[in-house]
């Protein structure tokens, strides 16, 4: 699907689209938990060990969290980490080569998405290291937006745009298409 996303759309709005399903896909599964029993009985740091464990089965890929921080009065959230044998990264390499830019924006947006839900205020994950680029792994930091430098801040605003861009952008170049 994301060769098919990307020769239709073009990188950026590929991008812009998968970083959103993956935040709706984390954010769904967060909801998920919610309705669980044993959810209850976890602090949020434990939930968060256990879910990083759980998202690398249901991705197919290991994590390693390096650092991870946890204010349960203030939301104050930090952490960093590891992913390897990433598939996002492997089918890119297969499908279109090495990138010069990270290229797992499905897992990017799937943690960003499940972490802003259950601490209620968006925290963005970043890639800083990723297979795709040829990087022995992909490594990531995460911190909540008002943490991030103002380039950042800017990209976090355009991510909760690009919905209603992306639908608009679709409609006119449909509509050019049935004009044409």
């Amino acid at each position: 699907m994301r060769n098919h996303l990307i020769s239709a759309l073009g990188l950026d709005r590929a991008k812009g689209f998968l970083l959103r399903y993956g935040w709706d896909c984390g954010n769904n599964f967060s909801n998920h938990l919610r309705r669980k029993d044993a959810y209850h009985t976890l602090t949020l740091k434990e939930l968060f060990i256990a879910c990083s464990h759980m998202h690398g089965i249901t991705a197919d890929l290991g994590i390693s969290v390096k650092e991870l921080h946890i204010d349960p009065v203030t939301k104050d959230y930090y952490s960093e980490g590891y992913w390897k044998h990433s598939q996002e990264a492997e089918h890119h390499i297969a499908t279109f080569g090495l990138s010069s830019d990270p290229v797992c924006f499905t897992l990017i947006g799937f943690a960003g998405g499940f972490v802003s839900n259950h601490l209620g205020r968006k925290v963005i994950f970043k890639e800083v290291e990723c297979e795709g680029k040829g990087d022995p792994h992909c490594h990531w930091i995460a911190k909540p937006v008002l943490g991030l430098g103002r380039r950042n801040r800017k990209r976090a605003a355009l991510l909760g745009k690009f919905r209603t861009r992306a639908r608009q952008s679709f409609y006119k170049d449909r509509k050019a298409e049935r004009n044409v």
